[in-house]
């Protein structure tokens, strides 16, 4: 029996007082490297996760071949939670909320296993989904933006 992993993940930025300025549902691209890495934690070859959300200002079309983000801004520790989509715990979300000082074009998000550098296991980029242009986020000092990234595994 085969299985798979789909990823995707929402932004959404709120200014400071809390009102919502943008929401976004975006898909992703799967690392190799990052798909390696799941071995290794599930097979007690390495210990850790992939805990850590970063988001940057780059580019760059997402490949798997990716091992970091473009122009990277911010990186933080996520929460993480497991939830029951087709069978029990079968998807995890990992949600952290990061707070700009300073005006920023955030255009790229990706998972990690580390507070810096580390191997990354998902990457996507910010695109209309009508033009299939890269459309970023503007983000002013104050502002929260809030990401929430979903992984769900299924057999087929």
């Amino acid at each position: 029996m085969n299985f798979k992993i789909v990823a995707w993940f929402e932004l959404e930025v709120r200014d400071k007082q809390g009102f919502l300025k943008e929401k976004r549902k975006i898909k992703n691209t799967l690392t190799y490297k990052g798909l390696s890495r799941i071995l290794d934690f599930a097979f007690g070859l390495d210990s850790g996760g992939f805990v850590y959300i970063a988001v940057g200002e780059g580019t760059k079309e997402p490949s798997p071949e990716d091992t970091s983000l473009e122009s990277e801004v911010k990186r933080k520790k996520a929460t993480v939670s497991k939830y029951t989509t087709e069978f029990e715990n079968d998807s995890v979300k990992l949600e952290t909320t990061f707070v700009f000082d300073a005006p920023h074009k955030i255009s790229e998000a990706g998972v990690f296993d580390a507070v810096s550098n580390g191997i990354m296991l998902s990457r996507a980029v910010f695109k209309d989904p009508n033009t299939g242009e890269i459309t970023p986020i503007s983000v002013d000092a104050g502002d929260l933006l809030t990401v929430r990234w979903y992984y769900q595994i299924s057999m087929g």
